[in-house]
């Protein structure tokens, strides 16, 4: 609909958190103003429809739910946008207590994916709709057995990348962020 729409070579516009912004002239959603795409050019054109689709876009909303371990920083235990959910990534902390369960590599792979889940959950989404997940493993000998449990949670094989760290918070033997559709 936007590439029809802007048949002409336009170079000059960018989107903003507000709105659209064409030769540095801001621009609502709701306005109905006739603007110049090119100052050189005596040509105007009508928006519309276009200055709502970029702003309904381009929002990002900060979730968060109780039910799912606080964030242990500054930052959000996932924010949705642009019809995607991204998770901040988990350690095995208990939701209950917010404390770091510890572990084998079994019980901590459980407990993260447990979390993504809930917080998943609180934005309107689930691991079914997971698309990307990544993977940080302090230890990669124990691949195998997160693998395992990795895959009787995600049945439908989402991307995945799996790194070795040197090190994750509170010891860590893995985390995992996630991105999904909402």
């Amino acid at each position: 609909m936007v590439a029809s729409f802007l048949t002409l070579k336009i170079s000059n516009w960018t989107t903003t958190r507000d709105g659209l912004k064409v030769d540095s002239k801001a621009f609502r959603p709701g306005d109905a103003k006739q603007i110049r795409i090119f100052q050189s050019l005596p040509l105007n054109i009508l928006l519309i429809p276009i200055i709502g689709i970029y702003s309904s876009r381009y929002t990002m909303k900060k979730v968060e739910t109780p039910k799912a371990p606080k964030a242990i920083g500054p930052y959000s235990q996932a924010v949705e946008s642009n019809g995607f959910v991204f998770c901040s990534g988990q350690i095995a902390i208990d939701p209950q207590t917010n404390e770091f369960i510890g572990g084998d590599i079994d019980q901590q792979t459980k407990r993260v994916i447990e979390n993504l889940k809930i917080v998943l959950e609180g934005a309107g989404s689930s691991l079914a709709k997971a698309v990307k997940v990544n993977v940080f493993m302090t230890d990669l000998s124990e691949f195998p057995r997160m693998n395992e449990i990795f895959s009787s949670y995600f049945s439908h094989k989402p991307a995945r990348a799996t790194i070795q760290a040197a090190g994750l918070p509170k010891g860590a033997r893995i985390e995992m962020d996630v991105v999904a559709e909402k």
